[in-house]
C-alpha cells in the first residue's frame, strides 16, 4: 500500500529535515544524506540514509507487515548497499539508483545499488503479496541494466530511457 507522503512520511536533506517530499519529486540538495522519518505511523523511528555525496529518496512504500521500502538516486560510493547485495559497489557514471528495505522497527534489512555506466535513478517501488519488490525509473546506461531475454535487452539511446524490473 502506498503511503500518502504529505501526511505520514517526511523526507529531506539533513540540513532541512522538515521538507516534505511529494511522489515523483526528489528532495535533498547538496552533499547530505536523505532523511527518512515516520512521525505518524504509531511506531516512530527515523534514520539518515546515504553516504558522503548527494542521495535522494524518490519513493517510499509500506507493505502489509509494516516493512518500509525506499528507492532513489545516489552519488555516494559507500553507505548505500548491504553485504550480499545484487550490486554492492557504486558503478558511477552520473549517478546510480538504489533500493532498500527497512523492517517496522527501522532496521535496514537489505539494500543495493542498481546502475551502469551513465545516469540511473529510481522513482517508483512496489511490493506484491509474495514479497517480490518491483522498481521503476530512468537510465542512460548502456550496461548493467537489462537481463538476457528481456523485452528490450539493449539501451535504445535518446537520454533517460525508462527501466523497470524486480529487485
Amino acid at each position: 500500500a502506498r503511503i500518502p507522503m504529505q501526511s505520514t512520511i517526511r523526507l529531506g536533506p539533513s540540513l532541512n529535515a522538515g521538507c516534505i517530499a511529494h511522489p515523483g519529486r526528489m528532495s535533498g540538495y547538496g552533499t547530505h544524506p536523505s532523511l527518512l522519518r515516520r512521525p505518524m505511523l504509531g511506531d516512530p523511528w527515523g534514520t539518515y540514509y546515504g553516504g558522503s555525496a548527494r542521495d535522494e529518496i524518490g519513493s517510499v512504500i509500506r507493505d502489509a507487515s509494516g516493512n518500509i521500502y525506499v528507492c532513489g538516486v545516489t552519488l555516494s560510493a559507500a553507505g548505500i548497499a548491504s553485504s550480499g547485495a545484487h550490486q554492492s559497489v557504486y558503478v558511477g557514471g552520473e549517478h546510480d539508483a538504489f533500493v532498500a528495505k527497512f523492517n517496522a522497527d527501522g532496521v535496514r534489512q537489505w539494500a543495493t545499488y542498481y546502475g551502469g555506466d551513465a545516469g540511473d535513478g529510481m522513482n517508483g517501488v512496489a511490493v506484491d503479496a509474495a514479497g517480490n519488490v518491483y522498481v521503476s525509473g530512468t537510465t542512460s546506461s548502456a550496461t548493467n541494466i537489462s537481463t538476457p531475454g528481456s523485452h528490450q535487452s539493449a539501451y535504445g539511446g535518446g537520454g533517460g530511457t525508462g527501466m523497470c524490473g524486480d529487485a
